[in-house]
């Protein structure tokens, strides 16, 4: 993104920020009925571990919680666990009539946290052609990223694999840069790079470190602040800057970072 782009429908935007300032910039741009959680369906497929911890979090948020779930000991265990706070559906979430029960019509959210990645698919693309407002599905094979992501219907992809390495990633901090995470939808990562007071950087504006064009500078740290990452900041010893590139940029921004000559 750049000051000239044009924001599209169904574009998919990344922010970067302080997360008060997200959390006010999200409540800027959502229209008034997608701010308040009070009366929103949100409908759940499969009574994982994964979905009864979503569950309890999602009541407590206030929502209309309905969980779908195919093992009758299994609903009766949630249920017991939750009590009468959600309803719990005993079917398959593969079936139309079960979703419908469900109340999938419409209904804010449905997310499919099922054992099998081909049932979450596939529940997922019923629900969205029952006209549910967003489907979330996991994938639990990092090889059905790049399938999920080209399925128009599934609105988002959640791996549990990749949620762990950027986990990991975040413990192995280089001396100069580290990659502090990869994206889920996108062949990008975001990398963190320490400005030295002998880096060819170091003094420089933003818009004078001469990096590719489809590298983006998002944020830079300095002193436990974060700071936004505009053309005129000028970079001093030991910020932490945040930029989001693709895999093949990785080794231009350590270049660029670098005091090598």
């Amino acid at each position: 993104p750049h000051g000239e782009t044009i924001l599209a429908s169904r574009d998919e935007i990344y922010v970067a920020g302080k997360k008060e300032d997200i959390n006010s910039f999200i409540d800027w741009i959502s229209s008034s009925d997608i701010k308040s959680s009070a009366k929103k369906r949100i409908v759940l497929a499969g009574g994982t571990k994964v979905g009864k911890m979503l569950a309890e979090n999602l009541v407590e948020h206030g929502y209309d919680v309905r969980l779908i779930e195919n093992d009758d000991n299994s609903c009766e265990k949630i249920l017991n666990e939750i009590g009468g706070k959600i309803t719990v559906i005993n079917g398959n979430p593969t079936d139309l009539d079960i979703l419908e029960e469900a109340g999938v019509k419409n209904c804010h959210s449905y997310i499919s946290v099922l054992k099998d990645d081909e049932d979450n698919i596939l529940s997922c693309i019923l629900a969205k052609r029952m006209k549910a407002q967003k489907v979330i599905t996991v994938t639990n094979r990092v090889q059905y990223q790049e399938i999920v992501s080209a399925i128009s219907p599934i609105d988002c992809c959640i791996s549990p694999s990749l949620v762990a390495i950027n986990s990991i990633l975040k413990y192995f901090t280089a001396e100069k840069s580290r990659i502090s995470a990869i994206f889920h939808r996108a062949n990008a990562f975001i990398i963190e790079v320490i400005v030295d007071k002998k880096s060819k950087v170091c003094g420089k504006t933003i818009a004078e470190c001469n990096c590719p064009p489809d590298v983006i500078f998002a944020f830079v740290r300095r002193n436990n602040q974060i700071i936004a990452a505009t053309g005129t900041l000028k970079l001093e010893p030991g910020d932490f800057v945040a930029t989001v590139t693709e895999v093949e940029n990785v080794k231009a921004i350590e270049k660029i970072f670098s005091n090598e000559k």
